[in-house]
């Protein structure tokens, strides 16, 4: 036993171990009387042991996570063959990285366990859905999860698009579903995609995606700039946007980081006064505090929206703005 391990025994309400909180792996009623019952300190010593390995665990994943997407990226500079190949690579490490969720939920203990296969026979059967619903096969859409858009809502973003069919979408934050909205539109015959990224690599990466697909959309790298109108965070240097936006996708800046809680806000003073009667807003991830907050000041300062929470895994708001 390590160190950080013997300091978790002596010290059981602190997080001993970085990004894997100790008392997070004991039962929420936990006592003296339940240490000792359970077998006290070798529990407590089996309790640390899971802990450190869910930990390196933790680490495992977030080299695979950058191998992967270092295996992406170099797909945009890549001639075809050897594109195909790391994009073969890419989809093998993500593979990877499920079962290490996997794994981690196993040591997490039965109702972990059981949480994880419930989420992910969700996810599973929302991309099964989201394929037949789209007509493309597994390998012409790219893995979804993680830092990635889900499957369930992409599924929620290609029902909206082909009931809506609408002429003009605008999204922030390109990748997977860049290549759901543009298939909907081919699908629905009409309909332009105007996608802003603030990596030119990654926007790059995803024109090419659009490509094999053949698929069209404009895709533009937008650097960062300072929030608009108060809010906090960065927002895309994307200049003067189109009229009559009839669907606005929110799915970027990343806003997971501290500082960056409430960047998905300046959507509002950039995009909101541009759309188009009856037009609908996406906002992804509005279950963090940030976007909670987003969302009530949205509601305070534009009452010509009406605005509805969607279930998701990591939740979305859907606005809708007057007819």
């Amino acid at each position: 036993m390590n160190r950080r391990s013997i300091f978790a025994l002596q010290n059981p309400c602190c997080s001993a171990i970085k990004g894997v909180p100790f008392m997070a792996i004991l039962p929420k009623d936990l006592n003296f009387k339940g240490v000792i019952r359970r077998g006290g300190p070798p529990f407590l010593c089996r309790c640390a042991m899971r802990c450190a390995v869910q930990r390196k665990l933790m680490r495992a994943r977030q080299r695979l996570a950058r191998l992967c997407a270092l295996a992406y990226r170099a797909t945009v500079i890549a001639p075809y063959p050897l594109a195909r190949t790391l994009d073969i690579v890419g989809s093998v490490g993500h593979r990877f990285q499920v079962w290490g969720r996997w794994l981690a939920a196993a040591l997490g203990g039965p109702q972990r366990l059981n949480r994880h296969r419930t989420a992910q026979r969700v996810r599973a059967g929302a991309r099964r859905e989201l394929l037949s619903l789209i007509q493309l096969d597994d390998a012409q859409v790219p893995p979804d999860g993680g830092w990635v858009a889900g499957a369930d809502f992409l599924l929620l973003l290609a029902r909206q698009v082909l009931a809506q069919k609408p002429g003009l979408v605008v999204e922030f934050g390109s990748g997977v579903s860049s290549v759901v909205i543009a298939r909907c539109l081919q699908l629905n015959g009409h309909g332009r995609l105007l996608s802003f990224d603030h990596d030119e690599g990654f926007a790059e990466l995803t024109r090419r995606r659009l490509q094999r697909a053949g698929l069209v959309a404009e895709v533009h790298a937008a650097p960062l700039r300072p929030g608009l109108a108060g809010y906090g965070g960065s927002w895309y240097g994307h200049g003067e946007l189109p009229d009559a936006i009839d669907l606005l996708v929110i799915d970027g800046p990343q806003a997971w980081r501290q500082g960056q809680e409430e960047s998905r806000g300046s959507a509002a003073p950039a995009a909101f006064a541009r759309l188009a009667p009856g037009a609908v807003v996406l906002l992804d991830d509005a279950a963090r505090p940030g976007e909670q907050r987003v969302a009530a000041r949205w509601r305070a300062e534009f009452p010509d929206i009406s605005f509805a929470a969607a279930e998701t895994q990591k939740g979305v708001l859907i606005g809708r703005r007057a007819a």
